[in-house]
């Protein structure tokens, strides 16, 4: 064989021998010194992972026992040898260098990949997931307007990973999906919170080790004070709906002076307003928190309502949206504010009545933290006077 071909020949990765294990078993050797007076026993020797060691003891018996552990060691390591094969050993050592600028053992990552396939084993497709996420939320009794919303969002995220497992998704990717939604931030955020019900579900069941959107990012959202209605604003509105479609006027004037949210006002009946009581009840079945509440019917917004007064029926009638739409061209409005009537209703009834702890209970809030952060200080006292002092004029309907 030539010179140069022996230089480049691979060496032959051979299994122990009985000898060499044998050889193993004897690296720890135990001796009396004199260099340490406390510890005057040592254990030295050369392990199998190439390292040499010593120890010191204070007695025989402690070096003993010590060595007597590393030479079991080593023999067990011995058994285990005759079964690994040249190929394997070399994949082992490729595998661990591979793994130590990472600082993990070779178990440590065999651990992990395996709880990786396991849970893709036990995983569904994205489609799968959502499917079963929508049928637990109806089940669990959640309102018809949150899981119709719910699915909104996780349809048009199973139109780009539908047939995925969800154990393959990477929070990476979901992140770089969420940055790339056209919209606001709060858009975004709205994703991101609907998104994440759905993984804690599949966590839950299994098939998630971990919910990825954990490590997704929030998106900023610049703190705006909350849009409102002037006192003469809402009063120019009102008496446009009162001039052009008095049949708005009732749930206009109870999200102005009664603050429900517009999810509320919409499955409001009739029945459950009790002008004689002074309030009106807005059911579990029909409240956003699934709480009952009763909300205080203020003077002046017993004069909107009292002259379209029923025992029963809805009080949002058909085509609501293009009578509004009519009713704020009357009016002089340029845009609806975001949710305005009941910004309105909490930002007025804070200033004029300073209770916050009412305006939190009427409005369905569980704590007053959101009031004191949003609306403090939004309106003046004298504007609130005004805004309470709005009446229906003497008359009744138009």
């Amino acid at each position: 064989m030539a010179e140069e071909e022996v230089r480049n020949k691979k060496p032959r990765l051979r299994s122990p021998t009985r000898r060499s294990r044998e050889k193993a078993i004897e690296v720890c050797r135990v001796k009396e010194t004199g260099k340490n007076p406390g510890r005057p026993w040592t254990v030295t020797g050369v392990y199998l992972d190439g390292k040499r060691v010593r120890r010191f003891f204070a007695t025989r018996d402690e070096a003993e026992a010590f060595a007597r552990l590393q030479k079991l060691a080593a023999s067990r390591l011995g058994h285990y040898a005759e079964r690994i094969s040249p190929a394997l050993a070399e994949e082992a050592l490729r595998c661990q260098e591979a793994l130590q600028p990472y600082g993990k053992s070779l178990i440590e990552a065999v651990r992990e990949y395996v709880a990786t396939l396991e849970a893709r084993r036990r995983s569904v497709s994205v489609e799968e997931l959502f499917s079963e996420v929508i049928r637990v939320k109806r089940q669990d009794g959640r309102s018809r307007r949150y899981v119709h919303e719910l699915g909104l969002y996780l349809r048009r995220f199973a139109r780009d990973f539908g047939q995925r497992p969800v154990a393959s998704l990477e929070s990476r990717e979901i992140d770089d999906w969420l940055r790339a939604l056209p919209g606001s931030p709060i858009h975004r955020n709205n994703f991101r919170r609907n998104l994440s019900v759905a993984f804690s579900h599949a966590v839950d069941r299994g098939y998630l080790e971990a919910n990825p959107m954990v490590k997704t990012s929030v998106a900023r959202v610049v703190d705006r004070p909350p849009e409102i209605f002037s006192p003469e604003e809402a009063a120019r509105f009102l008496e446009a709906c009162r001039t052009l479609c008095p049949e708005i006027v009732p749930m206009h004037a109870i999200g102005l002076f009664a603050g429900l949210r517009a999810a509320e006002i919409e499955r409001l009946d009739w029945k459950e307003i009790k002008l004689a009581r002074g309030h009106i009840e807005v059911t579990a079945e029909k409240s956003k928190t699934a709480r009952r509440r009763l909300v205080p019917i203020e003077p002046n917004l017993g004069t909107w309502l009292k002259p379209f007064e029923r025992g029963a029926g809805p009080v949002v009638p058909p085509n609501a949206v293009d009578k509004r739409l009519a009713a704020m061209k009357a009016a002089g409005l340029p845009k609806w504010p975001r949710n305005g009537e009941r910004h309105s209703y909490a930002s007025y009834h804070l200033a004029h009545f300073q209770d916050a702890a009412k305006t939190a209970l009427n409005m369905g809030h569980t704590s007053t933290a959101l009031l004191f952060n949003t609306y403090r200080e939004l309106v003046t006292p004298e504007e609130a006077a005004e805004y309470w002092a709005l009446e229906a004029p003497k008359g009744g309907q138009s």
